[in-house]
């Protein structure tokens, strides 16, 4: 039953343990009819979607009770008194929500009645529940939605349904950089700790049966200064479900790529298989759901005359107890993936990585009779790439503009990556003290990572600028392994109180303790304070107007990469002249005069003893609007400032060991003479050659800033349909760690050669990688009943990749040299537009439903340009790229 809407929805999530950021929580007050407090109050809130969760809580004193770390779903809310008529109530709790509500009871049958629930998200961000995910056209893996549905993210690739299967993108949110990025798979933190961008683990969305994308505010219960991607895995039913699933798309279902650059990829084929089950093994005790899949995929990249081939493989297993109190949960996950090796312009065309993921989790709950629960949670993650096709000794040619940076090609190489972790949460029952409501939580976490980098042959890499060949980068054989470890200590307390009947104030900090125990000879400890403050106030008793806003100070993760800065076991290098013959070909031989030392590893690079943790504020104001009961309208304002960002600094050859001179250039505007310069180049000293000394600090000055403001439309015009739609105006501005545009180049995530040359700080400062200035990404859904249709469509949105333009100087001692013209990110490639779309249909036979899917990406065929010519000269700006042309998949599905 509905009344005023006395209500009050909290926009703060409520403090747990890792993995209930995108868990539910419900707090009630009950009274009676004059408004007074009433104690020993029972309440049952109880699934009514088959998910068969059903939690019990009786009020105290002070007449109010909870319900913490509830599943997404369905639920009928049911509030008793001796001697009063009972109260009931049918709402709907989605990942990460949270609610307070108001149950009046009244001494007539019909009389009592239960509040309007006016759930908000727990944090800024978007969420994806099982409807969405089977609805929306996708690769089936949730980096595809994070390209094209979600508001606030960037994706490095463009994925057109499933392009690159087994591999993570880097993506972030509101200028994180990407190794700053989280993830979390149930209970269980699951980032690399290595600082790549990706998690320890590929999901799959058969298993996977929520998504929550936290973009700003995340819960202080979470490590890392980026945003944070929850995947709720699936749980067991009250009724035996299952499901069998494949789909395939074929050369004949993709259109022909225009006339122009070549697609950046296309399908050659597409195939998944999938199956799910899940139900009781112990009525009302035990249940259990397992789901498995297999995804492989050919396709050819840019102009490639021979496919490449790529797959990958999950298989789930989630064991759930309940009973009155107490919950306890056992999941184990193993994945396998084989695909083409990121460096495969240095190792060969033939080069390939197969990876293997297996990550065990357990969870325990308890809960009071007042809903106050202690949980604890244990988990172990560990991801482990070999090399396939490398020969013993490597030869190969790299662009770094176009293919990336040398060294990181080398640091990327095959190796594990481990996470054990364990967190202890206690969350009390709202208090009522003074006339306001306050919620404790307070919680303990303890971890370790460990990152090992296998030992490997020698590589020597050509390195080719502006077409000239450059210089040689000799990498010598590794005999050992190069390992880093690191254990971290957290404690999180946090109060939310609620102040009458229109405003929720929170605050809390977290202190984490970080500290390595790397072979390298400067160990790093870390010691931080993290606080956060959130606020909302509704402006009208209805809850139809509310103004929010927060400020966070958040410490980054420690990249275990970083200690392979001074570690003799990691690789190190001699950067040589390149005496090319003419071919643009390294051969034995051809290596001239020795310019440089290359680390990270050996004894010309270090650590600063005093590196301080790079930390992030962050400021978001808004105000929210209900129009009516399905229309939601939020405008938000977000200022994110990082500082003390980390860089290696080249201190045994500073600027001064440079001649400078300059070269006439005409700046960013072509057609007239206001911005003509003389743009500095730096010319090295033969003196220096080979006086390199690396130094990882925290470099004076640097950081980066991100202003942005959103509008996000959440609208439910009818039953099962639901349309999204988000807008985003923005600029991310900081320093790119190397020369280029890609993901791993224009991005302040790890060191890069920033301060190492002064050619690559020349203009370094500007718009990073996962800027996109304007964007607009629409999905829109429609499920309803077993028969009729299931429809999905995304459209996206968002402007092009920014770039710099570059001017390549060949006569240097050290070799030809590319010199930013423009500030970074200046200019941009052409933006990226795209339609896709998913229907099915289905025949129902009792308890089975045979569907049909059809599923297209771009559909408008846009062949827009997504990447161009950066260097300066007549093919300045000539596309070197597309937008993968409009492909179709065509499937069938059995539910039973």
């Amino acid at each position: 039953m509905a009344g005023r809407g006395l209500g009050l929805a909290l926009l703060l999530i409520l403090p747990a343990t890792p993995g209930a950021a995108a868990e539910a929580s419900l707090q009630v007050r009950v009274v009676d009819a004059s408004h007074r407090a009433l104690p020993e109050v029972s309440a049952t809130l109880a699934s009514i979607d088959e998910a068969g969760a059903a939690y019990r809580a009786r009020a105290e004193a002070g007449g109010v009770l909870a319900f913490y770390d509830v599943g997404p779903g369905v639920y009928r809310l049911r509030v008793e008194h001796a001697g009063l008529a009972p109260a009931e109530s049918d709402l709907r709790l989605g990942p990460g929500e949270t609610g307070w509500l108001t149950a009046v009871l009244a001494g007539g049958e019909g009389s009592s009645r239960i509040d309007d629930l006016l759930p908000e998200p727990g944090s800024h961000g978007t969420t994806f529940d099982a409807d969405a995910l089977r609805d929306l056209p996708s690769s089936r893996d949730a980096w595809s939605l994070l390209e094209t549905a979600e508001t606030s993210s960037v994706v490095d690739r463009l994925d057109n349904g499933g392009l690159h299967a087994g591999q993570a993108p880097r993506f972030s949110a509101h200028g994180g950089p990407f190794a700053q990025t989280s993830f979390r798979f149930g209970a269980a933190d699951v980032t690399d700790p290595s600082g790549s961008g990706s998690p320890l683990l590929v999901p799959d969305l058969g298993t996977v049966g929520a998504l929550d994308v936290l973009t700003a505010l995340v819960p202080l219960e979470e490590a890392g200064s980026g945003p944070l991607l929850v995947m709720l895995p699936p749980r067991p039913t009250t009724l035996w479900r299952g499901s069998l699933e494949g789909a395939a798309t074929t050369s004949g279902l993709q259109a022909d790529a225009p006339p122009g650059p070549p697609p950046i990829a296309r399908y050659d084929s597409w195939r998944r298989g999938a199956f799910s089950l899940a139900g009781p093994l112990v009525r009302e005790r035990l249940g259990l759901a397992v789901s498995g899949s297999a995804i492989s995929v050919s396709r050819f990249a840019r102009d490639e005359r021979d496919p490449r081939d790529a797959r990958a493989r999950s298989l789930l297993a989630h064991l759930v107890w309940t009973d009155a109190r107490t919950e306890a949960r056992l999941l184990a996950l193993v994945q396998d993936a084989r695909h083409p090796d990121p460096a495969a312009v240095v190792f060969g065309e033939a080069a390939r990585r197969r990876d293997a993921f297996a990550h065990l989790q357990a969870g325990w709950t308890r809960r009071g009779e007042t809903g106050a629960a202690v949980r604890a949670a244990a988990s172990y993650a560990r991801a482990r790439s070999v090399a396939e096709g490398r020969s013993d000794a490597t030869v190969g040619e790299v662009d770094p503009v176009a293919d990336g940076p040398i060294p990181g090609m080398i640091l990327d190489g095959p190796g594990s990556r481990e996470r054990t972790e364990a967190s202890l949460v206690f969350r009390a029952a709202p208090e009522e003290w003074r006339r306001s409501f306050h919620a404790i939580s307070l919680g303990a976490e303890v971890s370790r990572e460990k990152m090992e980098l296998f030992a490997s042959g020698p590589v020597t890499v050509g390195e080719i600028v502006g077409g000239r060949a450059a210089r040689v980068w000799a990498f010598p054989r590794r005999p050992a392994a190069s390992r880093g470890s690191a254990s971290e200590l957290a404690a999180h307390l946090t109060d939310r109180a609620r102040f009458g009947d229109r405003l929720v104030v929170e605050a809390g900090a977290r202190v984490e303790s970080t500290r390595t125990d790397s072979a390298g000879p400067s160990p790093i400890s870390w010691l931080d304070v993290s606080p956060r403050l959130r606020a909302r106030l509704r402006l009208d008793r209805a809850g139809r107007l509310a103004l929010f806003g927060g400020w966070s100070r958040r410490r980054d993760r420690l990249p275990l990469r970083l200690l392979a800065f001074g570690d003799p076991t990691a690789p190190a290098g001699t950067v040589s002249r390149w005496r090319d013959d003419g071919d643009g070909r390294f051969t034995p031989g051809e290596e001239g005069r020795p310019v440089a030392f290359a680390g990270p590893g050996g004894s010309r690079s270090s650590i600063d003893p005093d590196l301080a943790a790079p930390r992030a504020d962050e400021l978001v104001a808004g105000v929210e609007a209900r129009l009516g009961p399905s229309t939601v309208v939020r405008f938000i304002g977000i200022d994110r400032r990082a500082r003390r960002l980390i860089e290696s600094v080249n201190v045994g050859v500073p600027r001064d060991r440079y001649r400078s001179f300059t070269v006439f250039d005409p700046g960013g505007d072509f057609a007239t003479t206001a911005d003509d310069q003389q743009l500095p180049i730096f010319d090295r000293d033969p003196a220096s050659f080979g006086a390199d000394q690396y130094v990882v600090t925290n470099a004076a000055g640097l950081g980066s800033r991100y202003q942005g403001v959103e509008l996000v439309f959440d609208v439910r015009p009818a039953e099962g349909l639901r349309l999204l739609l988000g807008a985003t105006a923005h600029r991310s501005e900081g320093s790119a760690a190397n020369r280029g545009y890609r993901s791993d180049e224009n991005d302040p995530s790890v060191p890069g050669e920033l301060f190492d040359d002064p050619n690559a700080d020349t203009f370094a400062s500007g718009r990073l990688f996962f800027d996109r200035a304007y964007t607009i990404k629409i999905a829109a859904w429609y499920s309803r009943g077993r028969r009729g249709p299931r429809l999905g469509t995304i459209i996206r949105y968002q402007d092009g990749q920014p770039f710099a333009r570059l001017v390549v100087a060949p006569d240097l001692a050290q070799g030809p040299e590319a010199v930013r013209a423009i500030p970074n990110g200046r200019s941009r490639f052409a933006y990226t537009l795209s339609l896709d779309a998913r229907a099915e249909q289905g025949i129902a036979v009792g308890r089975t439903r045979l569907s049909a899917v059809v599923e297209g990406f771009n559909l408008l065929g846009t062949a827009h340009e997504v990447e161009e010519d950066v260097l300066s000269g007549p093919a300045f700006r000539t596309p070197t790229a597309q937008q993968p042309p409009r492909a179709l998949r065509v499937g069938l599905r059995l539910d039973f």
